[in-house]
């Protein structure tokens, strides 16, 4: 469901906005038709290219927002949060390419999927890794905060999307010449060298925690 501002003073609109203004400090908007038209191609797009997985993961992620590309959102071109579990948020910037829009649903559907799991407690011991030295997540701004150091279960969540990212984008690219004419040109998503990169980065922290 993609969100709009149809209904402003009903109690899940109130509810929704509060809940995400006290986690990013911005509120959604709805998408004009040409950003309507790009987050279904980009669905469109993510099925062509991974028909096993996309559905699997999607069936993860129930409402997607658009948000303006200034504030606060942690660096990133969308974003979703395990307190708001089934939502995520994607930049406006980032409704420029098929491609970059299939490449953000998956990463933040697989969030999604992972923390449906990690709600049923059968990955992570009860403190959710916290006791666990931090590790630095080289390609993340700190930004003065420490934004790019990660918990276990963080750096479990990066492990696990970067992982199907690396899929992604190796299939993208080897059907990009076939799929150019009807998406564009392929654009916006991360390359398939720095996604296996940033997977076996993770992966190797994750067994030395």
């Amino acid at each position: 469901w993609i969100w709009r501002d149809e209904h402003p003073d009903d109690t899940y609109g109130r509810a929704f906005r509060k809940l995400v203004m006290d986690r990013y400090g911005l509120l959604p908007s709805t998408p004009d038709a040409a950003g309507i038209a790009l987050l279904q191609s980009g669905v469109r797009l993510l099925e062509e290219l991974v028909p096993v997985l996309a559905p699997s993961a999607l069936h993860h992620a129930h409402v997607v927002a658009c948000v303006p590309t200034a504030g606060i959102f942690n660096g990133s071109d969308s974003s979703s949060r395990s307190d708001l579990p089934g939502m995520f948020f994607i930049r406006h910037s980032r409704l420029n390419s098929p491609w970059a829009v299939a490449e953000s649903l998956l990463h933040e559907s697989i969030h999604s999927k992972l923390y449906d799991v990690v709600f049923g407690h059968t990955l992570v011991r009860s403190d959710g890794g916290t006791r666990s030295a931090p590790v630095v997540i080289p390609w993340r701004p700190s930004r003065l905060s420490g934004a790019n150091h990660f918990g276990a279960r963080r750096v479990l969540a990066a492990f696990h999307v970067y992982v199907h990212l690396a899929l992604l984008s190796t299939v993208a690219e080897a059907r990009a010449a076939e799929l150019e004419a009807t998406y564009g040109p392929l654009a916006g998503m991360t390359d398939s060298r720095r996604a296996r990169a940033r997977a076996r980065y993770l992966g190797h922290q994750l067994r030395v925690q």
